[in-house]
């Protein structure tokens, strides 16, 4: 198995460290602070979720993106999908320390109540959106074991997080405005037609014969599978050629050529250079 990378292990725990950070400032704030976040910080997360899935869905185009503008939309992706994480651990603890919901009701999804079935779908919700954002961080390590399918369903968890946080922030708080719910719908819409329009894309089906992927842009799997190709077809052209049927046997040279240069082992004018 391929280990984590030391940036790998210094960003996670960097990430830590402000999240732990963050947080114990916004529980030791103000009423006005928390009021803020009681209100906003679960919208903050769905609107940075419902980005990132957009995002994520724009950044595997590959007929009108070319590579730099494929990576500058991941680098969008990833960087809305940490915020919606972040605020989602935010959204949690002010509910918490509010008293709106119990320790159990926010870590374990049972509900036997139409709102506590809503808060058991949150609950979901952030399981899996945390289940995405760990296979994204992961991305390289299934790339060098030669599992991508397994990363795309571990990763295409974030479609079923967004679509429950979704009906959980629609429901499961206090009534939306209209505008809320226009804007949602708006969302919900906008994520379709993205999906949409990405299956039923041509690249996805048939990379055009034009054309290419640079060296930076083939994973280590790729690169790995590229190099055991070339060998065997080095291996095949440095095997001799079997003789046909039809070919005549080789001939013995005659004596008069044996003591010559180049014949019958002698060293010839291309041997001595």
């Amino acid at each position: 198995m391929t280990k984590p990378s030391a940036k790998t292990w210094l960003g996670t725990a960097l990430i830590a460290v402000v999240c732990a950070v963050g947080l114990g400032l916004v529980l030791s704030a103000g009423a006005g602070v928390r009021a803020f976040l009681d209100y906003f910080a679960g919208v903050i997360s769905l609107v940075s979720l419902t980005g990132a899935v957009l995002w994520g869905v724009i950044s595997t185009d590959t007929a009108v993106l070319g590579p730099t503008s494929r990576l500058w939309a991941q680098g969008v992706h990833r960087g809305l999908a940490v915020i919606s994480l972040g605020f989602l651990v935010l959204h949690v603890a002010i509910k918490v320390s509010e008293q709106h919901a119990s320790l159990i009701e926010a870590f374990v999804p049972v509900g036997f109540t139409a709102r506590g079935v809503l808060i058991a779908l949150g609950v979901v919700a952030g399981y899996l959106l945390v289940l995405a954002v760990g296979s994204g961080v992961a991305r390289r390590a299934f790339a060098a074991r030669g599992h991508p399918v397994r990363w795309r369903m571990l990763h295409a968890s974030s479609y079923v997080s967004w679509l429950a946080a979704l009906v959980h922030g629609l429901k499961a708080g206090r009534p939306a405005a209209w505008w809320v719910t226009a804007s949602y719908v708006a969302c919900l819409i906008a994520v379709s037609v993205a999906v949409v329009i990405r299956l039923r894309s041509p690249a996805r089906r048939k990379l055009a014969p034009s054309v290419r992927r640079p060296s930076s842009a083939i994973s280590p799997t790729g690169r790995r599978r590229a190099r055991g190709r070339r060998r065997r077809h080095v291996r095949t052209l440095a095997q001799p050629m079997p003789a046909h049927s039809s070919d005549p046997p080789p001939q013995p040279l005659r004596p008069e050529y044996t003591g010559r240069p180049g014949y019958g082992g002698q060293p010839g004018i291309e041997d001595r250079r």
